[in-house]
Order: structure tokens, then sequence, then C-alpha cells
């Protein structure tokens, strides 16, 4: 049974107390967690406690005085009996004395990982005891930390972000490839050094930020920052990182994102916007021409007309300077007229990169007004203005904001072309709006946008006009969204259409 005495026991203990020490011994193996067997010197089974069945599955009694070489693999199996000799010859270990992993072989023929330790006992005659633990469950769980090291190393290393690990001081433990991708820079070069040291010397504050704020509140959000490289130049980032601890040391994992590409983008689009606010100028412009001709001609004509009077003053010998002064002074005051449209026009179609400033939406609107003059008195149709006083400016391009104002305008002067000249009133308002932002419109007396084509008026190349390019309130939407704006169409109270554009008020400098 699996609690027999096994022969060499002390003679004197179990003489003195046999039943009771046979009992303590075969309770005490029976209740080991580990199995414990023991061999005589010849390799033969002894005991082998309840804990070696079920890690075996075998019964005591299916192995007690067989070699214990059973319960090997090969080629541990085929080797055991020599190297048990050896020890006897020699007295040199190779396990007796030395725990180690081994593996063991069950009755169903399994091969399973075990922890083995193994003692000599002398007495009356030379016995080995083994105590072995099943390792199993833990060579899977091992097995399993390794492959989920393997697939997260994996993931990181092909990460398309940049990745690293720092102490409580930022000092860099740990990159992955396109870190060190992003800062120029070899790993054993990067390890060691604080990240603070690698960004731009107007970053470093953030960075510092950053780690107070994470060891705060634990997430410090994401802000830019830019990374030096060794050439001197900088690689615009997006960093966001995290703090915990681990080993009760403080680590921060950060992710660095390169903002190369996205601001490769945005520059691309903002190129195209202005291609397309140019190409809205122009055709602007062109719908425009025939009365900003009618009105540069009428300027013209008159200084032609009044070079001519004077030259017939001198040539006739007119005595007295007034009448020659007079007429040079008319044709001063027509040059400038004529110079005041030209450099109108000039401002408007020059082409510029976008500005973002302060923008006063009411001056932007009587600038339009002015803009607009030629073209609104060729059509007989007048403006009523309602702009709301000390309104806060906004941010924005004066030259765009002019632009979207100005297309709202002569969409006004086009759908009231039909109408009797007492009807044509383009209403412009401005006001402050809700949730911190200021409002514009632009409104006309025409007949209005016919309800199926509302839901398409700011799809590129829509047009309701004749010869209209459909592009005017397609850029203006883009215009007004690129500065956090809205823009919306309504019908006007008592007929015709009514542009809105809702722009957010400027922030302060110091809160900027």
């Amino acid at each position: 049974m699996p609690g027999t005495l096994p022969e060499g026991t002390p003679a004197g203990t179990a003489q003195q107390e046999p039943d009771g020490y046979r009992a303590r011994f075969e309770a005490t193996l029976n209740a080991a967690v580990d199995g414990l067997i023991i061999i005589d010197q010849w390799g033969s089974i002894e005991v082998f406690n309840r804990a070696a069945e079920r890690i075996f599955g075998y019964r005591a009694a299916e192995v007690i005085g067989r070699n214990v070489k059973m319960l090997m693999p090969d080629p541990w199996q085929r080797e055991h009996d020599q190297y048990l000799r050896n020890y006897m010859r020699t007295g040199v270990p190779k396990i007796i004395g030395i725990g180690r992993e081994a593996q063991g072989l069950r009755k169903d023929g399994t091969v399973f990982p075990l922890d083995i330790a193994v003692g000599e006992a002398r007495g009356e005659r030379r016995q080995f005891v083994g105590i072995v633990r099943d390792i199993s469950w833990r060579k899977q769980v091992e097995a399993a930390i390794r492959a989920r090291e393997a697939e997260l190393r994996l993931i990181i290393d092909n990460a398309p972000a940049g990745i690293f690990m720092a102490d409580g001081l930022c000092r860099i433990r740990t990159v992955n490839p396109e870190f060190c991708r992003l800062c120029g820079r070899a790993q054993e070069d990067l390890l060691g050094i604080q990240f603070a040291d690698i960004v731009s010397a107007e970053d470093r504050g953030i960075v510092d930020e950053m780690r107070q704020a994470a060891q705060r509140a634990g997430d410090p959000g994401t802000r830019d920052v830019r990374i030096r490289r060794p050439d001197g130049g900088l690689t615009p980032c997006s960093l966001h990182c995290s703090y915990t601890v681990q080993d009760e040391e403080p680590l921060f994992v950060a992710q660095v994102l390169d903002r190369t590409p996205e601001l490769m983008m945005e520059q691309q689009v903002r190129e195209q916007r202005e291609r397309l606010a140019h190409v809205g100028r122009l055709s602007t412009m062109g719908e425009m021409a025939s009365g900003i001709a009618h009105e540069i001609t009428q300027p013209l004509t008159a200084i032609a007309t009044y070079a001519q009077a004077a030259r017939r003053m001198l040539a006739r010998g007119v005595q007295g300077t007034q009448d020659i002064e007079e007429a040079l002074e008319q044709i001063a005051r027509q040059a400038e007229r004529a110079g005041d449209i030209i450099q109108r026009l000039r401002g408007f179609m020059r082409r510029e990169e976008v500005r973002s400033e302060l923008v006063d939406i009411n001056e932007q609107l009587r600038a339009v007004i002015r803009f607009a003059d030629v073209d609104l008195r060729h059509h007989y149709t007048r403006v009523e203005l309602a702009l709301a006083p000390k309104l806060p400016p906004v941010q924005g391009d004066s030259v765009q904001v002019q632009q979207v104002a100005l297309n709202f305008v002569r969409n006004a002067i086009d759908a009231m072309a039909d109408a009797p000249p007492a009807q044509r009133v383009v209403e412009i308002r401005s006001a402050r709006g809700p949730d911190e932002t200021i409002e514009f419109s632009v409104a006309d007396r025409g007949p209005g946008i016919c309800p199926a084509d509302v839901e398409r008026l700011f799809v590129p190349f829509f047009t309701t006009k004749a010869h209209g390019m459909g592009l005017g309130l397609s850029i203006s939407s883009s215009i007004v969204a690129a500065f956090g704006g809205r823009l919306w169409y309504s019908e006007h109270e008592g007929g015709g259409a009514e542009f809105h554009v809702s722009l957010p008020i400027a922030l302060p400098v110091e809160h900027a």
C-alpha cells in the first residue's frame, strides 16, 4: 500500500513505537502535495505515495518492486541504471542532492514536465528519496506568457507608432523601431537618455507638464511636440503617455505619432482650398466684368474729355489758369476714382496664402459693399445695412470672408434681375450669435430657392444660373468650415433667399 514502511527504517524507532511510527509515517506520505518515491540502491520502488499515484496514473501496487525507470521517458529510461551504478561506484552525483527539471512518463504514455529533488538515506542499506512535482500547468502558463510576450513584441516592433517606456525621470528604457526612425537614432543611442533631451528646446516644458500630469491623474492627454534629429531637423509628433507602477517603480509608457504626413495633407488641402477660392474669385469677377468695365470707362472718358478741354484752352491762349487748374483737378479726381476701382479689384483677385487673423465682420461687410458698388448701381440695386455695433472679432482671413459675403451679394443681385427696380434690395445684417459666435446674413427679395434644390445648394458644380459654374457656394462653405464656422440657407421673410454664416469669436490672446 502507498504508505508501507520501507525496509531500512531505523530499527530503534520501529521497536520503540512500531505501530505509531508506521501510522505517522504513512499519514505524512499521503498528506504530501508532492509525489514522494523511495527506491533502493538498485532502483526498485519501495514507497509510492498518493500524490505520486495522481501524478503518474499508477496505483502503488502497480509500481512497488519495479524499477523506477518505468516512470521516465527515453533517453533517461535507457540510461538510468547506468547513472545509478556510476554513483554507487564513484559517489559523484548528477542529480542526487540537486533539484532540477526533468520529464516523467505517465501510465497512459504521455510525457510531462516535472520538478524533481533526490536525496540519499543511509542506514543499514542505501536508499534514495525522490520528491516530484507536476509542473505541466506552470509550463503551460510560462509558454502562454512567452507567446504573449512574443506576440506583444511583434506588435510593438511593427507598430506604425513610435513607442517607448521610461522611468520616473523620463529616462528611456525601451524603444521600438518606429521610435528610432522618428528620432533618427539607433536604439543604443536612445536608451538611458531623458526624452526631453531629444525634443526641441521650446517643447521641453510640454514634456515636463505631461510627466507631472500623468503622475497626478494618470492620463495627461495628447500634446504636439517636435523631436530633434541628429541632423538638426525637427519631426512634428503627437505625444500621448500613460503612467503606471511596476515592481514599485514608476513607469511611463508613451506613444509617439509622426504628424508629418498629416501636416503635409493639411498643407495640400489648404493649397487646394486656396486654388478653389481663387477660381471662385475669378468666376465672380467674370460675372461682374461688364459692370466694372462700365465703371472704369466713366472716369477714363471724363479724363479724356477734361484733357482735351485743357489742350484747347492752351491752344486758344486763354488768360489766367483757373479754368485749366479746374480741368486738371477733375482729371486727377477721375484718375483717383479709376485707380481706386482697380486697386480694389487687384486686392480681391490677388492669390495669397490664407492668413489666420482677427477679422472685424462689420468692417469686411462694408468693404464688400464698396467693392460691389459698381455692380449694385449697374443693376439698380440698393443695400439695406443692419450691423450690430461693437462686435468682437472672429478668427479668419479677411479676403476670404469678403469673398463669401461678395458671393452672397452677387447671388442676390442675380436673383432679383427680373424684379422691378424698387424691389431690388439686398439686406445685410450682423449680430452676436449663440455659443460665442458672430453671425452675418445676406438676403434678397427674389423668387427664392426651389425646395428640390435646397439640399444641393452647396454641392460643387450645382447651379441654378444659366451661365454659372456652381462653385461659389461650395467654396464659401469650405472657407467657413476651415475657420470652424457654419453656413446655411433659409427662406427670407416675405420671399427670397437668405444665407447665414456663423463664425466663432476669437479667443483673447492670453487664452489662445
